[in-house]
């Protein structure tokens, strides 16, 4: 159910903008400047639940096709290395998926995958059951290249991979770790070319942070082309102030790092009953 309040006589509304998560109720409380972007998240949550659903995925079969369409999106983008492809098995994943946490919407017609992205969390955090299935799925094709992109390698400092090229971002995430902050790196957020300029990217991304909620990450962050900045703002997320870099992935481009902190349902609770 999706509730939106616009009382422009309360001093202070609650500052939530709404969410298109296809996971929980939208619960939004609006002021007459944000009415309209928020009646627009809702009207897009609506009609994509009408066509497709989301789910953590597990089994063999869904994590195939996840891997399947990160190296169509990636190969199309150009983002694959060349020496993490594996010819026979045209996957698009490595050590990285080891702490991850996958999501995926589906078409309730034909259930196919239209899209996906994952939750990245810090070492120790190891999904085992995971590891343990997709380890087998690689045995079972013989696929040497992606078991071997799959190892943890000798020397890493954390598991996020494209942050690591970014200025700064080693000093920002060691605040974090002495905080004792749970966090996460919002990743892979791909969709099929057939399914684009619908909407399922911001879906995706909000239905994420809504697992983040689930599993108590107070914060999320993630990597990106400059040009990308706004969809994520969108999303929720701001730009994190200095971690910037000059490189993504295969190409010398501008990149940011975007944060986002969440609230969880007592939060929620406690702002909107502030804000009567």
């Amino acid at each position: 159910m999706n509730l939106i309040i616009n009382a422009p006589e309360w001093e202070s509304p609650a500052g939530l903008g709404g969410s298109t998560s296809l996971l929980q109720p939208v619960h939004v409380v609006t002021s007459d400047d944000t009415l309209l972007p928020v009646l627009r998240k809702s009207l897009l949550v609506v009609r994509t639940r009408q066509c497709a659903a989301a789910r953590v995925l597990s089994t063999p079969e869904e994590l195939a096709a996840f891997f399947e369409l990160r190296y169509r999106v990636w190969s199309e983008l150009g983002y694959l290395a060349p020496h993490k492809v594996c010819a026979q098995t045209p996957w698009e994943l490595d050590y990285t998926d080891r702490t991850s946490l996958p999501l995926g919407v589906f078409s309730k017609a034909s259930g196919k995958l239209l899209g996906g992205a994952r939750l990245v969390r810090a070492f120790g955090e190891d999904n085992l059951s995971q590891i343990r299935t997709i380890e087998a799925m690689l045995r079972q094709r013989d696929a040497r290249v992606l078991l071997q992109n799959f190892r943890y390698p000798d020397s890493v400092s954390h598991p996020f991979d494209l942050l690591g090229e970014l200025n700064r971002f080693q000093e920002y995430y060691c605040d974090l770790v002495r905080s004792g902050i749970r966090k996460a790196e919002v990743s892979r957020v791909v969709v099929d070319a057939d399914y684009r300029r619908l909407g399922f990217g911001e879906v995706i991304v909000e239905t994420l942070c809504s697992l983040a909620r689930v599993h108590a990450i107070r914060v999320l962050f993630l990597a990106c082309h400059s040009r990308h900045a706004g969809f994520y703002r969108r999303c929720g997320f701001r730009t994190i102030r200095g971690v910037t870099g000059e490189r993504f992935l295969t190409y010398e481009v501008p990149c940011v790092a975007m944060e986002q902190e969440l609230q969880g349902e007592e939060a929620w609770a406690h702002e909107f009953a502030a804000s009567r």
